[in-house]
């Protein structure tokens, strides 16, 4: 099973839960409504383990050990309206995000991307900190100017999923791919984005993310997400 969480404005995560589909995969679509309303999430901590079990309105069960692939779009979860005062409604709606972030947290199978403390499908950083990372890792990036910050003359967009680089344009420099792979590794991010401006055929990072446009990068995505699920053990 493929699990697929993204909101329904999210065209990218819609497309690539349709392409999976169309390709035999068993694909659940999760709503990020359907995490809060009618839904029931146990966690259990003790000296031996951490487990989770997540059901949904509808009946469906997601438990830590289900052997499955995470696909992590969500943004947020929608604050609840119903009865309270508005401060009422922010408190529960942060309470239902940490549960989430934890039954994330315990699930025993992949997740692209795991949530952190500021943001539910990965890392949130400022482009400059994106660069530092990329430079350390091998990647040349361009020197950050607030005035140019993401501008790119001639852009191409990679992904790295696991081991893998998505390159559209099949002419990365030597050694990219596994520089990005490493850079994925080291901030938990193993559903990277990375903008590249090739001008002058220099290949110069401009931005990082961990919620990248899926679209453009077509069946080698598709086939790449299926190929990550099998050697995790996921079977549809």
């Amino acid at each position: 099973m493929i699990c697929v969480l993204g909101e329904p404005e999210d065209r990218d995560v819609l497309w690539l839960a349709a392409a999976l589909q169309r390709r035999g995969e068993d694909v659940q679509f999760v709503l990020p409504e359907e995490l809060r309303i009618g839904a029931a999430l146990t966690c259990r901590i003790d000296s031996a383990a951490v487990t989770s079990s997540l059901r949904l309105h509808d009946g469906r069960v997601i438990e830590a050990d289900t052997p499955c692939l995470i696909v992590n779009r969500l943004v947020d979860l929608p604050v609840p309206v119903e009865g309270g005062s508005p401060a009422d409604a922010r408190y529960l709606a942060e309470e239902w995000r940490a549960a989430t972030a934890a039954w994330l947290r315990t699930m025993r199978c992949p997740v692209l991307n795991p949530p952190r403390a500021a943001f539910l499908a990965g890392p949130v950083m400022p482009e400059p900190a994106w660069r530092a990372v990329a430079s350390a890792h091998g990647v040349r990036v361009r020197p950050w100017r607030s005035d140019r910050a993401t501008e790119a003359a001639d852009p191409v967009q990679l992904i790295c999923l696991g081991a893998r680089c998505i390159d559209p344009t099949g002419s990365a420099p030597a050694g990219l791919a596994a520089s990005l792979a490493a850079m994925a590794r080291y901030t938990g991010t193993p559903l990277l984005g990375a903008t590249f401006d090739r001008a002058d055929g220099s290949w110069e990072l401009v931005a990082a993310t961990p919620r990248p446009p899926l679209e453009a990068a077509g069946a080698a995505l598709v086939d790449a997400v299926i190929a990550h699920a099998r050697a995790f053990g996921c079977r549809s």
